[in-house]
């Protein structure tokens, strides 16, 4: 089995970073094989609305988004993808976004047909600093939403941490519980 996580904080090594390794070790613990890309020490530039991809299903940049579609596309069943991102203000970051932007090539091809490979499973995982463990709950289900609509993906599990740079996750063992949890659902047929 096959996960792709793709950490969307400019902090590459921060509490995003550390709530995304308790999934990997879930899933790695259940015996998946990870792929973890930091965008914040890649170079993924935003969609270019040039619509090339409509009729190829592939996206003419040539940036490190590629190194992402390759392991999206030789993942193997089951499939599981693992994003997460820090909430700065009120929404996905920045990186993320681009990379989600950039999905579009799978979305549809001139014929109409959904291109993203069958069978992902998905884990939503999000870290902010507002008091409340449901102030961001929306982003989630907007991305997990998001992720169905357009590419058929299945998300599993929500993780979110809040007041997340005021309390080490190390002082949580009930979210990394749930995260190591997440991780192991997604290698679940």
């Amino acid at each position: 089995m096959s996960i792709v996580a793709i950490n969307g904080s400019p902090r590459p090594k921060q509490n995003t970073y550390n709530l995304i390794k308790e999934v990997i070790t879930g899933a790695e613990q259940a015996g998946a094989t990870v792929k973890l890309f930091q965008l914040g020490e890649m170079d993924v530039a935003p969609c270019n609305a040039c619509r090339a991809c409509v009729s190829t299903a592939k996206c003419v940049v040539k940036d490190d988004m590629r190194q992402i579609y390759e392991a999206i596309g030789s993942a193997s069943a089951p499939k599981g993808l693992i994003i997460g991102t820090p909430i700065y203000f009120d929404h996905l970051s920045a990186q993320i976004k681009a990379c989600l932007d950039r999905l579009y090539s799978y979305t549809y091809t001139e014929l109409g047909q959904k291109m993203f490979p069958k069978g992902f499973k998905a884990v939503l995982v999000a870290t902010y600093d507002a008091n409340s463990s449901g102030d961001y709950d929306a982003v989630l289900d907007w991305l997990a939403d998001r992720l169905a609509f357009y590419h058929e993906i299945e998300t599993v599990a929500k993780i979110a941490q809040p007041k997340a740079s005021e309390t080490p996750l190390a002082k949580l063992p009930d979210l990394i519980t749930k995260a190591r949890d997440a991780g192991a659902k997604l290698t679940e047929k």
